[in-house]
């Protein structure tokens, strides 16, 4: 079926309901032209009808894309790990060994590869050589070999 676009009227080959040449995934065609202005409009009308929720998604940019955000999760990592660090008396738990003689890293208690949460009560101290050997083995396994 041959149809006059109605942007640019010029013929063209249509598909079905077709009213404009081109595709609207192809940039430069007039299809393209009619979906980014129906996409602007239906923007636009968001942004009247939810102005508290553009303040929302602007505040969340900013946080995320200044850098803010990613500092904040760092500073949560690090209080989570201080206070893992301070609940087990900076001691490994499953040689005893203390900070100046093993470093300390947080281990799972519960590996997560077998269904572990992430949650300050499945994590524990161990020195390096305690967690490297002992893998993703849950701990009471560990303990008895």
């Amino acid at each position: 079926m041959i149809k006059k676009c109605l942007l640019c009227k010029k013929e063209f080959q249509a598909y079905r309901c077709q009213k404009y040449c081109g595709n609207w995934k192809i940039k430069g065609t007039c299809a393209y032209k009619h979906h980014r202005e129906i996409k602007n409009e239906n923007h636009k009308l968001w942004t009247k009808k939810n102005p508290e929720k553009v303040k929302i998604k602007r505040e969340i940019w900013n946080r995320r894309y200044r850098g803010k955000y990613k500092e904040e999760v760092k500073n949560r990592r690090l209080k989570l790990r201080f206070q893992i660090f301070q609940r087990d008396n900076f001691t490994c738990q499953y040689c005893g060994r203390k900070v100046p003689e093993a470093i300390l890293e947080i281990d799972h208690r519960f590996p997560e590869s077998k269904g572990g949460k992430g949650n300050i009560n499945n994590y524990i101290t161990s020195c390096r050589e305690c967690n490297l050997g002992k893998g993703d083995i849950v701990l009471k396994e560990f303990i008895k070999s």
